[in-house]
């Protein structure tokens, strides 16, 4: 991944040992800029066997999956017929799904990006307001939602905080003044109507358009 100068020029303020409250929010300000311009990884065919199907007979491919073996590996949909593709899902080597990338709004750029363990959701990436940035991160414990950060603002950096007990919302705080820590907290957002401040942009919606259902995997060569 490239470097940032703005990191490199913390990182040497650091090893003056002149380094600020300020100058280390910026720093991480920095690398939470540069994770949030997310680039899809390819689903490439690397000798694996590759499947293809024209779900609604215009000729294009709607549905694209690879095999090793009988395991799926990944898959690639397009969700809106528009020729190209929308929703994209990997698999371990045991065929669990692993990461499903999803375009919301149909315009070729990632939108929302959920990473799973042992079958359950682990973290979730979203860009709210569809600027290619993603500026809410969710983090999960056996598929519960413990906490939620967000970037409000969206100037490259966190300033919101949600804390979940069992999938409860406990507490919600607030970065005021733009220094990377939060300066005013609610323990008892539900009580009060507390929430998520409101993102700059529309909240990315379902697809209007189902999925396709995916294509069985094909017997292996040698097969009987």
């Amino acid at each position: 991944m490239r470097t940032p100068l703005a990191i490199l020029a913390v990182a040497a303020l650091t090893a003056c040992g002149g380094t600020s409250a300020r100058a280390r929010h910026r720093a991480a300000a920095e690398e939470a800029l540069e994770r949030a311009h997310y680039e899809r990884p390819e689903c490439e065919t690397g000798g694996r066997r590759e499947v293809k199907r024209d779900v609604n007979g215009d000729g294009k491919t709607d549905i694209r999956q690879l095999f090793d073996g009988n395991v799926e590996t990944c898959r690639e949909v397009d969700g809106n017929f528009d020729g190209r593709m929308d929703f994209y899902r990997f698999f371990s080597d045991s065929g669990v799904l692993e990461r499903l990338d999803e375009d919301l709004d149909f315009d070729g750029h990632v939108d929302q990006v959920t990473k799973f363990r042992g079958g359950q959701i682990a973290s979730r990436d979203i860009d709210t307001n569809f600027d290619d940035m993603m500026d809410t991160h969710e983090l999960y414990t056996s598929g519960v939602l413990m906490r939620a950060e967000r970037d409000a603002n969206m100037d490259g950096s966190t300033d919101y905080w949600e804390t979940y007990q069992g999938g409860r919302l406990v507490r919600v705080q607030w970065d005021e003044d733009g220094d990377g820590r939060a300066d005013r907290t609610d323990d008892h957002p539900e009580d009060e109507g507390g929430g998520a401040p409101a993102a700059q942009g529309p909240e990315p919606q379902a697809p209007p358009a189902a999925e396709p259902p995916p294509a069985e995997a094909p017997p292996a060569q040698g097969a009987s």
